[in-house]
């Protein structure tokens, strides 16, 4: 989902791949929504600005939020989800704001989302509720495979690079948002890189190492997006790995 981007390229895709497994759509904010015009053929979802407040240090605006809930509900048009405001890498605050927010949110009928935010765990996730995959970035990253063995419905925001978008993909993520997609020209790489992963064209390869020890290479390919296939003889540390690398599938063979 390219964040707040009404490009027409965006509309192309939508028509041009609807029948494909893999969809482009729209992550619409308050702010963006004054001047975007919602289409039934593109899948949108509601973001809430808590992330653009908390980086430029302005207060985040409650009645811009509601404003936008409105708007939407009179278009006839429905989200895939709304995100309920939040704070980022605020546990506990964003505890109290899903409290605060979430019935008003419900009373529009439709799906929400909770932003986890740095600290949290599955336990800390509301009932019956989208994984929006917030707070810092490092802390993000790390935590993406947790969110991902949950089972739930799992969105991953700020992914700006189509090495993360296949790392979200192989991790069984439902969908990611992006700010990046669209800056600079459309034969840019990134708008070529999306295009090629709706197609799916992608050509990031496979990482092979016969010496795969603890799994460091491992991890690092596959968290940039990469297949990967590693070979150990030591069962010791066949097995940390095995741990260490995300979505790691295991083939044993008798031990010698």
């Amino acid at each position: 989902m390219p964040s707040n981007n009404s490009s027409s390229i965006i509309h192309y895709w939508a028509g041009k791949y609807e029948n494909c497994p893999r969809k482009i759509g729209w992550l619409v904010g308050p702010n963006a929504m004054t001047k975007t015009t919602l289409r039934p053929w593109i899948p949108f979802a509601c973001d809430n600005d808590a992330f653009s407040a908390w980086v430029h240090k302005t207060p985040w605006c409650e009645e811009s939020w509601l404003n936008m809930l409105c708007r939407i509900k009179k278009s006839g048009l429905n989200p895939l989800w709304v995100l309920v405001p939040d704070v980022v890498a605020d546990k506990e605050a964003t505890l109290k704001k899903w409290s605060i927010y979430s019935p008003i949110a419900k009373s529009f009928g439709w799906p929400l989302a909770f932003a986890v935010q740095d600290g949290m765990t599955p336990d800390d996730v509301p009932d019956e509720c989208l994984i929006f995959v917030g707070g810092t970035t490092e802390w993000k990253w790390d935590t993406v495979p947790m969110w991902a063995a949950t089972g739930r419905r799992v969105h991953v925001g700020r992914v700006n690079s189509i090495e993360k978008v296949i790392l979200c993909e192989n991790l069984g993520i439902e969908s990611v948002d992006g700010t990046g997609w669209m800056r600079g020209t459309i034969e840019g790489r990134q708008g070529k890189d999306l295009e090629n992963w709706l197609k799916g064209n992608e050509t990031l390869g496979v990482v092979l190492d016969p010496f795969t020890g603890s799994g460091s290479t491992g991890k690092a390919a596959v968290l940039e997006g990469f297949n990967f296939i590693g070979i150990e003889r030591d069962e010791k540390y066949f097995q940390i790995a095995s741990q260490r690398i995300p979505g790691c599938s295991v083939q044993e063979e008798e031990w010698i």
